[in-house]
């Protein structure tokens, strides 16, 4: 399992450009009443991802997500660290009589730290910064004790923050201004019996900035597996 999902994430991080934004796993929780309470633990090509989801009250559900990555080349000399954590408030629906179609949307917030360094020329430069991350998240799904499937289009606009070459210390920490945009369509699966379920994610990181200098140093792909925990509402 390591190498399957570490493989590809490897020959990007350490033969390309640096690798400043890394999109994590969608929280998608397809929420029916108030109450429910769903959680994530799953990792992929950019790490562990940890995700929690509460309905709060009928139609508006609140969610928190974590993600961390850390990895070394096998020089020595290079590595990537990424963290982000984010928060969204979302509303959902049920859209049908058997209470199996969802539609649900959610707008977020996310604060990432991020450090590359590269190895071999001319990806050398030893790179730090923060993002702001803004999102907003639609999602339409189907929901049952056995199967949970879903389509998401994130919207993403990051804003580069703290940017500092300690290459070359004297750079400007502004040199990147403006939003740096993305489109990901998403597809996720869940398979097991009511309130447990592994679940698998997939989908693409699209650029939308292609006049933003950082815009092509983002991880163009999106795959995590992971294990879901459902609970019904919360009596009392």
């Amino acid at each position: 399992m390591k190498s399957l999902i570490g493989i590809l994430a490897v020959l990007f991080l350490f033969n390309s450009c640096a690798l400043l934004y890394q999109p994590n796993m969608a929280n998608v929780p397809l929420h029916k009443e108030a109450g429910d309470m769903h959680a994530t633990v799953g990792t992929g090509f950019m790490g562990p991802n940890f995700q929690a989801s509460y309905a709060a009250i009928n139609h508006v559900f609140v969610n928190a997500n974590g993600s961390y990555f850390s990895n070394d080349d096998n020089t020595g000399d290079g590595f990537n660290r990424h963290r982000i954590g984010e928060l969204a408030l979302g509303y959902y629906r049920v859209l049908d009589d058997n209470r199996t179609t969802v539609f649900e949307i959610s707008g977020g917030y996310g604060l990432a730290f991020v450090e590359d360094k590269g190895h071999r020329e001319p990806y050398s430069d030893h790179l730090k910064t923060n993002y702001h991350k803004f999102y907003i998240q639609p999602s339409i799904g189907t929901a049952t004790d056995f199967f949970e499937g879903a389509l998401t289009l994130r919207m993403v606009a990051l804003k580069y923050t703290n940017f500092r070459n300690l290459t070359f210390p004297d750079q400007d920490r502004n040199i990147y201004p403006g939003m740096c945009n993305y489109i990901e369509p998403l597809i996720t699966a869940r398979l097991g019996y009511k309130y447990l379920k592994f679940t698998v994610q997939t989908g693409m990181s699209i650029s939308l900035s292609p006049d933003h200098d950082l815009s092509l140093q983002g991880f163009p792909f999106i795959f995590n597996l992971g294990i879901s925990g459902r609970l019904g509402r919360v009596k009392g």
